[in-house]
């Protein structure tokens, strides 16, 4: 009579063994590895929600991805975020040009609306100018792609980048950040927070950036001023209840920076660069400044 269980050799049989405990082992270790898992919560439709039940395109970005990323300013977010470009306009200074999926704006025309607009704790910035500002005192960013209602306080149809700043903590800390470099450029930044009595909190953050031109002025035999941007904030909250808070920010920018010198790489006019008015007046402004200051009489 034929065996109706095939033996089977102890090298098959350890193998078998071997499978089976390692089958046995796959279910705890997903388990743990998705308890590891953060959730990331955003604000894309004014309330807390995870990023998962959102269904918006979004890309939420953590303090903690911002330093690892070295996003210093806002024009630095497009190096995380996919389908945005961002940039300095080269008219204005302190002054961003977004682009998402394609739809931009590079001017500071005030007649002409942002395709993508910038809301700083909920409030919409009516301009782009301004609009390049400093990542060090900000907890979360997130970017919106795709046309927008007016949940942020105008409609836009390229998109919303969302900044929320830090919120006074209520207890006391200091933090303290200096950055130098060529031309002169110094960026002194901080960020100070005290208590005010057992409900309340005040913050104060300032930020100074100095630095010359990066184009040598020929004419001049020297470096313009280039970056001159002072902005100070004052926050102020104060718990009422549990379940109720007021925050009140007041922001002060000061941006006086001007735009490098022009290279000239061929003849033009002397309307255009007034090179003649500048050699009478024993080259005591470049180019650049004389043209200026022509068109602003």
């Amino acid at each position: 009579m034929r065996n109706a269980f095939p033996r089977k050799s102890p090298i098959a049989l350890a193998i078998s063994i071997a499978m089976l405990g390692a089958g046995a082992s796959v279910t705890p270790f997903a388990q743990a590895q998705e308890s590891l898992i953060e959730e990331v919560v955003v604000t894309a439709r004014k309330r807390q929600e995870s990023l998962q039940d959102v269904p918006v395109a979004v890309t939420a970005l953590t303090p903690n991805q911002l330093e690892r990323g070295s996003i210093q300013r806002t024009t630095d977010i497009d190096k995380m975020v996919p389908n945005v470009e961002l940039h300095e306009t080269y008219i204005g200074s302190e002054s961003l040009s977004a682009t998402i999926r394609g739809i931009g704006f590079d001017d500071i025309e005030k007649s002409l609306e942002p395709t993508v607009g910038v809301a700083v704790d909920g409030v919409f910035m009516a301009s782009n100018s301004g609009a390049v500002f400093d990542m060090f005192d900000v907890e979360s960013v997130e970017v919106l792609r795709g046309p927008q209602g007016t949940l942020f306080g105008r409609n836009t149809i390229g998109g919303v980048i969302n900044v929320t700043r830090t919120k006074p903590t209520g207890e006391w800390g200091v933090k303290l950040q200096g950055t130098f470099g060529d031309q002169d450029m110094t960026d002194i930044k901080g960020v100070v927070n005290m208590p005010l009595g057992d409900r309340g909190g005040l913050k104060l953050a300032f930020k100074n950036i100095q630095s010359d031109s990066h184009v040598y002025n020929t004419t001049l035999q020297d470096r313009r001023d280039f970056r001159d941007s002072t902005t100070i904030s004052a926050s102020v909250r104060f718990d009422i209840s549990d379940d109720t808070s007021v925050l009140l920010t007041y922001d002060d920018y000061d941006h006086d920076t001007l735009a490098p010198d022009n290279v000239m790489v061929g003849p033009f006019p002397e309307a255009l660069t007034g090179y003649e008015t500048s050699q009478s007046n024993d080259w005591k402004t470049s180019p650049q400044c004389h043209r200026i200051n022509k068109s602003l009489h």
